[in-house]
């Protein structure tokens, strides 16, 4: 059976890209467009609520394989899966989410009609797929029909081995909260959130955080929203740093309650694309602390105006940034009424309109 989109991505398991296609695909579905997700892991462990009008299907394309030659004929295998599937449901348009998945997309579609979207959500200057993936990713993008990205920068990086016309901005449509709950207790506090994992540099964080405390008079605490494979390891850097009693680590749950009774958001990641948790805070009037390390933030986070920019790994800046922020109120309105504005053209309405667009092409 033919539908109107086809939606790529290996699962829909937490995470700003995995946001991205759900949304997309609740939208389109509400305007009356026939909507399917292809994902290669089992879509029952999904993190999001998905329209009942959109179709899932789940390929069973995941498993790590050893050695090259296993790689190869597994990931030939992978493409052969892919290909039937595009020619079974008979898309106009396919648009495929994040590196791997991309370059699959990309040799899975060669000799078919489909307007076929590769949608890169990170730092591809950054983001390291591995050396045989970041060749493939150089080499084959520019075989797609258009080739987005949520950053200037991406973009850009891109430029360099991608026709400039097949280039496109596309933002992320941000999540909105359906309720005004406020997480508020008798300290005040500092909030951080997403997956932990080693990207996210919470291990920075943390050390910055307990130089803060040092030099603090307050009981201000550090929350540490999500779930990963870190979570012991940055349970006993917590314990080994003296902040079991200032450090919390609820696991995963709706962030807006907390954005809104946090001091600020912290961003301390080693390298992003745009992340959405950054843009949703800003979203709901938050100042945010972000590193110089991930440049779709800085698209729209200026240091002193919407937030705090500072240089990764600078322990020193972060403390500063954590003084100034919780000793200035009137900084943090300020801040706070500006990152809202910035995030203007990434809220639903203004986001899903840009991706429209490709409907019309």
């Amino acid at each position: 059976m033919s539908c109107d989109i086809v939606l790529v991505i290996e699962s829909l398991g937490g995470g700003g890209a995995q946001h991205v296609v759900v949304s997309l695909a609740n939208f389109w579905a509400e305007k009356g467009k026939s909507v399917k997700i292809l994902t290669f892991q089992d879509t029952k462990s999904n993190a999001f609520d998905i329209d009942d009008r959109v179709d899932c299907e789940c390929l069973s394309l995941s498993g790590q394989t050893n050695g090259f030659l296993r790689a190869l004929v597994a990931n030939v295998g992978r493409i052969l899966v892919l290909r039937r599937a595009f020619i079974k449901v008979r898309s106009p348009i396919v648009i495929s989410f994040v590196g791997t998945t991309n370059i699959l997309s990309v040799f899975a579609s060669f000799g078919l009609s489909h307007y076929l979207v590769v949608s890169e959500r990170n730092d591809p200057d950054r983001q390291s797929l591995g050396r045989a993936w970041d060749f493939l990713r150089r080499k084959f993008y520019k075989y797609a029909d258009v080739v987005s990205a949520n950053s200037r920068n991406a973009l850009q990086v891109m430029g360099g081995w991608v026709p400039s016309q097949k280039l496109l901005y596309l933002p992320n449509p941000l999540r909105q909260s359906s309720s005004s709950d406020v997480m508020s207790f008798e300290w005040p506090y500092f909030l951080t959130a997403g997956r932990l994992h080693h990207q996210k540099g919470l291990d920075f964080l943390l050390r910055s955080f307990a130089r803060y405390c040092e030099s603090s008079e307050t009981q201000t605490r550090l929350v540490i929203l999500g779930e990963g494979p870190e979570r012991a390891a940055l349970g006993e850097l917590v314990k080994g740093l003296g902040l079991s009693e200032r450090v919390l680590m609820p696991g995963y749950q709706d962030p807006f309650p907390w954005f809104r009774g946090a001091i600020a958001y912290i961003q301390a990641s080693r390298f992003e694309g745009t992340p959405n948790i950054v843009l949703e805070a800003m979203s709901v009037s938050k100042p945010v602390i972000v590193t110089d390390s991930q440049p779709g933030a800085l698209d729209f986070v200026s240091s002193l105006q919407e937030g705090i920019v500072i240089r990764w790994g600078d322990e020193q800046a972060m403390v500063a940034a954590l003084n100034q922020l919780e000793q200035d109120l009137v900084l943090r309105d300020s801040m706070g009424k500006l990152a809202r504005e910035a995030v203007r053209p990434c809220l639903p309405e203004n986001a899903f309109a840009c991706w429209d667009k490709l409907l019309e092409r």
